[in-house]
This record gives structure tokens, C-alpha cells and sequence, in this order.
């Protein structure tokens, strides 16, 4: 593994890279990282503070908090790949501790909503930069991050997201990508609209394990600066009546 520092808006960040890639490669797909951790980092500012290894390898993308650690499966110029895991594992790790068993569907669900919040922004981002990297074939390779979210977000599973039978499914397996990803589609507006509501989202670890939902939603509302409080009940309604 070759080790780098490169990332100017994470200052404590170290890449590891397979040996043997090269160099041109390498320093885009770090400028790539670093343009996500930009848009993510202007959202949850302590991010900047937080030791942060990244490694490429061929395996599942994932965030171990206890190592600092963000692992990435994708090739060095699959940037737009890298920009939507990435984002999806930054979110994960803005937040401090593990979160309840029973509100980890709402964390995967929350992640997946941050990679189809900041892809579009590194379209915009790449063309206000002016940025001539290509795709194959010699195209501009801006508009690739924006359609990359759409594909994506059409794999989905529609259901009704008030259903507690629903629900309860998604607390048996958080990782039902097709049901978080629709739940993240209907999450999405709320958050392009009041962006302040990223910097509850560090707080999700702090609400208690074995609540109801409603109670769960209740508390991360209850622990969140006042301004944000009524961002988490529109949250909250997506999947709640109100009383």
C-alpha cells in the first residue's frame, strides 16, 4: 500500500492506495475525495478535527469508527463511484459512536440521502471549477456525478413508510438498500431545502436504545439545538401521524 496526504478540507486525512497505480490517477481521485469532503465538511465543520485513514481496496465499502478508518471499493477512476460511497461512509462516520440497533435503518437511510444530496453538487462544483477531466470516449466527466444519483435512485422498493410491519423489517436488516434508498428519495427534499439538518445528525448516537420509534425521534429531536428541532419533526412525519 502507498500511503498520501493530499485532502486540504480534511487536514488529518491519510489515503492508502494500492502500489502500482498511477500517479495522475491517484491525485484525481484524491482531488475527487477532497471535493466531497468539502461540500460534507461545510455542512458538519468538526469533520475537519477527526483523524481519517481511507483505503482503496476490492471489497465492500464500509466506515470502522474505532480505527478511523473509511474503506472504499471502487477502481481510481470510477470518481463518481468513489464520490457516492464516499459521502455514504463520511456520513456514517460524522457520527461520533454506533447508534441503536433500532435506529440503524434510519442511519443507513440517512447515508444513502447524503450520497444522492452531494453528487449533484459535485457536478455543479466540477463546472464552476471547470474541471477537464474526461470521461472515455473524451466527454466532459461533470455531468457523470449527477448520473450516476439518477441511476441510482431508480432501484428502489416503494412501500408504505408509515407501516410498522414495514418498519420493524428494516430494524431486523438495516441494509434493505432498495427500501432505504426510496426512504432516502422522500428524506432528500427536506434536506436540499433546510441543509442546517446535517448537523443533527451526528446526535443520532446519543438517543437511547429500545425506545419506540416515535419515543427514539422524540429524544433526537429533544437533543438537538432548538432550530433544528422542527427539521426532525418533518422527518418524523415521513413516518409518523401526528398526534
Amino acid at each position: 500500500m502507498k500511503q498520501y496526504k493530499c485532502l486540504s478540507f480534511l487536514p488529518k486525512f491519510r489515503l492508502e492506495i494500492p502500489s502500482g497505480e498511477n500517479i495522475n490517477s491517484i491525485s484525481r481521485f484524491a482531488f475527487t475525495l477532497d471535493c466531497v469532503s468539502f461540500l460534507f465538511s461545510f455542512r458538519i465543520p468538526q469533520l475537519k478535527d477527526k483523524q481519517l485513514t481511507i483505503v482503496l481496496r476490492p471489497d465492500v465499502p464500509m466506515c470502522c469508527r474505532e480505527s478511523n478508518t473509511i474503506y472504499l471499493a471502487c477502481e481510481p477512476n470510477a470518481w463518481a463511484q468513489a464520490a457516492y460511497q464516499f459521502s455514504h461512509e463520511l456520513c456514517h462516520f460524522s457520527i461520533p459512536e454506533k447508534v441503536c440497533s433500532q435506529l440503524r435503518w434510519l442511519e443507513e437511510t440517512i447515508c444513502e440521502t447524503a450520497s444522492l444530496y452531494v453528487l449533484p453538487k459535485m457536478t455543479l462544483l466540477w463546472k464552476s471549477l471547470n474541471i477537464k477531466y474526461t470521461v472515455q470516449g473524451g466527454g466532459i466527466y461533470w455531468d457523470s456525478f449527477e448520473r450516476y444519483a439518477s441511476n441510482t435512485s431508480s432501484k428502489v422498493i416503494p412501500f408504505d413508510m408509515k407501516d410498522i410491519s414495514e418498519l420493524s423489517v428494516l430494524e431486523k436488516n438495516c441494509y434493505l438498500r432498495e427500501k432505504n434508498r426510496y426512504i432516502a428519495l422522500k428524506l432528500l427534499p427536506i434536506f436540499i431545502e433546510y441543509p442546517d439538518l446535517w448537523s443533527a445528525v451526528p446526535a443520532l448516537c446519543r438517543v437511547q436504545a429500545d425506545l419506540p420509534l416515535r419515543s427514539s425521534l422524540q429524544q433526537w429531536q429533544t437533543i438537538s439545538p432548538p432550530h433544528l428541532r422542527p427539521l426532525i419533526a418533518q422527518v418524523s412525519d415521513l413516518f409518523l401521524d401526528r398526534l
